[in-house]
């Protein structure tokens, strides 16, 4: 049900609650010599009542439904177009502090990324990478190697597209909360044929940032609570804001 349709409830009831009140309240003083005023303090406190109520109701309905419909407001919904390519760079390898700065950017498309510390290729060093669907955040400092590999376009986030997505329809990828999305609960159910997955992290950089995750079983889902600053990826899964 959604909020107008509650407003529309508490509309009715205040207004239906008003009108029998006050035949009663006629019909009553037909019967009753002027001076009686008992039935008339009955009725200022039956209207107070329901005013009360009706009052209580609307508040706590309206704080109910804060958090996405501000966080929709404050942000116009937008889906990215090639247009917004212009500042974008090109799947390779990079060096930070060389021919990228450093910083945090974002990764939007299909495939693959990993940081390295140097230009070795010697797999244990990896600091963190990822296979990814859709969009991806990381983090590079000066000295390391960023290395992006699929249908992917690089941007730092100061020049990414502002893509804004509606809260109770979000899709596999990565999403920054307070930016993308807003901080509060969210169910995340798997895939019908595959199980999903999700995971929570500070600061991208690897195993250690990560503070929680796991499988979700297919058709299965799970609620997770994400706060201001966080990140929240998801694969094989969809998820939306309780």
């Amino acid at each position: 049900m959604s909020f107008d349709d509650i407003l529309a409830i508490i509309c009715v009831f205040f207004f239906e609650g008003f009108i029998v009140s006050y035949y009663y309240i006629n019909k009553y003083e037909k019967a009753k010599p002027p001076k009686d005023t008992n039935f008339l303090k009955l009725q200022r406190k039956i209207t107070g009542i329901i005013s009360l109520t009706a009052f209580i109701i609307f508040a706590f309905v309206n704080e109910d439904s804060k958090a996405e419909e501000i966080f929709l407001e404050n942000h116009e919904v937008k889906k990215i177009t090639e247009e917004n390519f212009s500042d974008a760079y090109l799947p390779g390898q990079y060096k930070i502090g060389k021919d990228i700065s450093a910083g945090e950017y974002l990764l939007i498309g299909d495939g693959y990324f990993e940081i390295m510390p140097d230009s070795s290729g010697d797999i244990s060093k990896i600091i963190v990478n990822d296979n990814f669907k859709n969009r991806r955040y990381v983090s590079v400092r000066n000295g390391e190697y960023l290395k992006v590999v699929g249908d992917i376009k690089i941007f730092s986030v100061d020049k990414s597209p502002k893509e804004i997505f509606n809260p109770a329809e979000l899709s596999e990828g990565q999403y920054k909360i307070s930016d993308d999305i807003p901080a509060g609960e969210y169910k995340i159910t798997a895939n019908e044929n595959e199980d999903g997955y999700f995971e929570v992290t500070e600061k991208n950089r690897g195993i250690k940032d990560i503070l929680k995750n796991g499988i979700i079983q297919k058709i299965s889902s799970v609620y997770i609570t994400v706060e201001e600053g966080q990140y929240i990826k998801i694969q094989r899964a969809k998820m939306e804001y309780q």
